[in-house]
């Protein structure tokens, strides 16, 4: 195919003036003197971040440890593979953070971490290689072939980095797998959601305990004497006349009152 027309494609649909390269596909800081980041938030090859332009890049990053974040709708296939690779060759401790998508190119660019985290309700999608083909029916059959060996070659990518075989990861890649945050852990495509291993500063149970209010204290009905029998005797005041002598006087008034 005429590069010029891809060339003239290209500005057609993305003019330079709308959005500049240099700032389009990534970006990358330092964070510390041992730490840099980088952001790759485009596609993968012509329509976005090129192998060549990243590992030109890559080499001038002499850190010992990189956080990569990701979220990408993938892309070329053999762009994405330079690209893994020149961050497998980098020295540095590569650390992927998968921030929103990391869809076919992007989700095997993210093989290349020492450590793969997927933050919370982010995704990783994979499928089979695909292209267009111009020609006869040998040049279809050549692209088909072409296709399956690539498609393969990306499997062993996730069964290297994941586990499980070449066969089972294109099982899932025909199907077109999409994984959610937890999915990914348990597919071994991540090693953790990003967050969960913080630890909380107070147990929740403990907590919605304090936060209940105090039971309030029973009080007995009045004149229930099975609730009295455990309540303390009040002290009783000394009396201030002798009883027996009033007694008497009363009892003397009664007698008189019934004989008068």
């Amino acid at each position: 195919m005429d590069k010029g027309y891809l060339k003239r494609l290209h500005q057609q649909v993305r003019p330079k003036n709308l959005r500049p390269r240099a700032a389009s596909w990534y970006e990358i800081k330092n964070l510390s003197a041992d730490t840099a980041e980088i952001s790759l938030y485009d596609e993968v090859g012509l329509w976005g971040v090129t192998a060549s332009a990243f590992a030109d890049d890559l080499r001038g990053v002499t850190v010992k440890n990189i956080t990569l974040r990701i979220s990408s709708p993938g892309g070329d296939v053999f762009d994405g593979l330079a690209i893994l690779n020149s961050l497998r060759q980098h020295p540095a401790t590569v650390n992927v953070i998968v921030e929103g998508l990391a869809a076919s190119a992007a989700s095997f660019i993210a093989m290349a971490g020492d450590t793969v985290q997927v933050a919370p309700q982010a995704m990783f999608m994979i499928h089979d290689a695909s292209a267009m083909c111009w020609g006869n029916a040998e040049d279809m059959t050549e692209t088909a072939a072409l296709l399956d060996k690539a498609s393969n070659n990306i499997a062993a990518v996730y069964a290297q980095r994941a586990g499980g075989t070449v066969e089972g990861w294109r099982a899932a890649m025909k199907a077109e797998t999409w994984y959610t945050d937890r999915e990914a852990v348990e597919a071994g495509l991540a090693d953790g959601v990003l967050g969960d291993d913080e630890e909380p500063d107070e147990d929740p149970e403990e907590q919605a305990d304090e936060q209940k209010p105090a039971p309030a204290k029973a009080s007995a009905p009045v004149g229930d004497d099975a609730s009295l029998i455990d309540m303390p005797t009040p002290e009783q005041p000394k009396a201030a006349w002798d009883l027996d002598v009033i007694r008497a006087a009363i009892t003397a008034a009664k007698e008189a009152t019934t004989h008068g």
